[in-house]
């Protein structure tokens, strides 16, 4: 029996409670008042809930050294905070997660924010964006809104073919209205008003102009 008492020595752990006095800026270790004595102890792995001065915290000491704060038991001042340090996984293997906030989640990063799914759906009453640049890449986009208004220093489109319906149209140009193609075709079915102080229709070969009745001047 005593053989086997030098083969596998005491591994017993003591466990105390105190109260923070001091945190390292990283959480990860922190100064407990026990009794009157002041313990330096690591914050143990599993203690997700990162300490505060005044905390109420449970510690245990190691027969071989070393002393890890393993829970914080009780706090006065209201809030949480979880503190990692390295990357940190949340995995759900079979199911789903659901993140719920009375008064608002907020996600901040210094670097890449990223989100990979097979649908993303988005509802809210009000959206507001905020970016210096935008790239979207995709196959086909469809919106439908009441009203869209769009203002911008100045607009590019690019498209093999462009197809616009509307019951009225207005458009109001202060400059130059530039129109430059191959060919153009006007088809009205009722009636066509040309209207400039100054108006000039030419051509390199043909003008042409057929009507029933034509009234010049």
């Amino acid at each position: 029996m005593d053989n086997l008492v030098r083969l596998f020595p005491s591994t017993e752990a003591a466990q105390h409670t105190g109260r923070v006095v001091s945190v390292s800026a990283s959480a990860d270790r922190v100064e407990v008042d026990v009794g009157g004595r002041a313990w330096e102890a690591a914050r143990a792995v599993s203690c997700l809930e990162a300490p505060r001065e005044g905390d109420l915290v449970l510690l245990t000491t190691l027969a071989e050294g070393g002393c890890f704060v393993l829970a914080v038991l009780a706090r006065e001042a209201p809030g949480h905070r979880l503190a990692f340090e390295g990357d940190v996984e949340f995995a759900v293997r079979d199911g789903a997660l659901r993140v719920f906030a009375k008064e608002g989640v907020e996600v901040l990063t210094a670097g890449r924010l990223g989100a990979t799914a097979d649908e993303v759906d988005v509802s809210a009453r009000r959206a507001g964006v905020a970016v210096q640049a935008v790239t979207f890449v995709g196959h086909t986009v469809e919106t439908e809104v009441k009203r869209a208004r769009h203002v911008a220093a100045q607009v590019d489109r690019v498209a093999e073919r462009v197809v616009e319906r509307a019951g009225s149209m207005f458009r109001y140009v202060s400059g130059l209205d530039h129109l430059r193609a191959d060919a153009a075709d006007w088809v009205v079915a009722k009636l066509l008003n040309v209207h400039a102080k100054t108006a000039m229709v030419t051509a390199d070969e043909l003008v042409k102009v057929d009507g029933e009745q034509i009234h010049m001047g």
